[in-house]
């Protein structure tokens, strides 16, 4: 309720004099972007349109009157498209001629302004100027471990603008084909994980995605990015990027028993396998005609324990060095 009262101020303040919140903020914005404009006035390739622009910039309104506050805020926002796309050939020519012809309407420039950086978008993606791959190049990737896959794009300005980074959708589409993996000689049939397709997409908002593959295998991953709104509103527009080839995804060593063993980890277990069948067989089990007996399941039971605390005591003598000092 405390919350629901706070807005319901806030709002009512808004509505007598909404300029008190929005020009403090907007005005000293302004003042920045109109010294650094200035500067660089001759390469907005403006003419007399950026100077007039420029001069509204320069002079923000004190008395409150919304035509005044209105061509102001319209100049701040022309000019700071001007500003971003001076360094791309063309582009202000383009969007100052969209400005006059739609009777100085921002809202059309912006039209504009979407449709040019699409088409740049379009033209970089034929060109083979935006790459999809992995964020971080590593020597292997394994199964269960999260990758984040991005966008790179050559053109920084392309990647920064508000096209690509708030208006586009991605929809991203991850295959493997269903392999099954081979049954090791220790493992049942039914313990072999059956064959199955792995094919998720999902729409975001943004030109980077983390996904973890279920399974070892080939990883091929592609994104269609859509512009819902097209051109001028025409409908949605599409255009395609795969990488370049499949990623190549590893077992994970860490869900791996016997993977994350060393050698000679490998070579104790062996060792007291053999013991258990040497020793146990013919003690407790082969010399005894009439085996079954409750004593006899105690016996073999109690022989396990002694065997697997004395496998624990080489491996805990193992892990301390030869020469370690000893208490006294």
């Amino acid at each position: 309720d405390k919350v629901v009262e706070d807005m319901g101020v806030i709002a009512a303040h808004l509505a007598d004099n909404p300029g008190v919140w929005y020009w403090t903020h907007l005005t000293i914005e302004a003042k920045g972007l109109a010294k650094l404009a200035r500067n660089i006035e001759p390469l907005l390739r403006g003419g007399e349109v950026v100077s007039g622009l420029l001069s509204t910039l320069e002079t923000p309104p004190t008395n409150g009157d919304p035509g005044l506050c209105r061509a102001f805020d319209d100049a701040y926002w022309m000019i700071k498209v001007l500003v971003s796309r001076y360094r791309v050939p063309g582009a202000n020519e383009d969007l100052i001629r969209a400005y006059q012809a739609g009777h100085q309407n921002v809202n059309q420039t912006f039209v504009a302004a979407d449709a040019w950086a699409w088409q740049r978008l379009h033209d970089a993606v034929t060109a083979g100027q935006v790459v999809l791959e992995p964020l971080r190049q590593a020597e292997r990737h394994e199964c269960l471990s999260p990758i984040t896959f991005v966008l790179r794009f050559e053109d920084r300005a392309l990647a920064e603008s508000y096209l690509v980074c708030n208006v586009l959708k991605y929809r991203w589409r991850f295959t493997m084909p269903a392999t099954r993996p081979a049954r090791r000689w220790w493992q049942f049939p039914s313990a072999v994980p059956q064959a199955r397709d792995f094919n998720p997409t999902m729409l975001l908002s943004g030109p980077r995605v983390t996904q973890d593959a279920p399974f070892a295998g080939p990883l091929t991953v592609g994104v269609t990015i859509q512009w819902p709104a097209g051109s001028n509103g025409a409908g949605e527009q599409l255009t395609e990027i795969t990488m370049a080839e499949p990623l190549k995804i590893d077992a994970n060593s860490e869900l791996s028993l016997l993977g994350s063993l060393d050698g000679s980890e490998r070579a104790l277990m062996l060792f007291v396998t053999v013991i258990t069948l040497v020793t146990a067989l013919p003690t407790l089990y082969f010399a005894k005609a009439s085996f079954g007996s409750f004593g006899d399941y105690i016996a073999i039971l109690a022989w396990a324990i002694g065997v697997d605390q004395g496998k624990n005591l080489l491996q805990m003598l193992r892990s301390f060095p030869a020469d370690a000092p000893t208490s006294p």
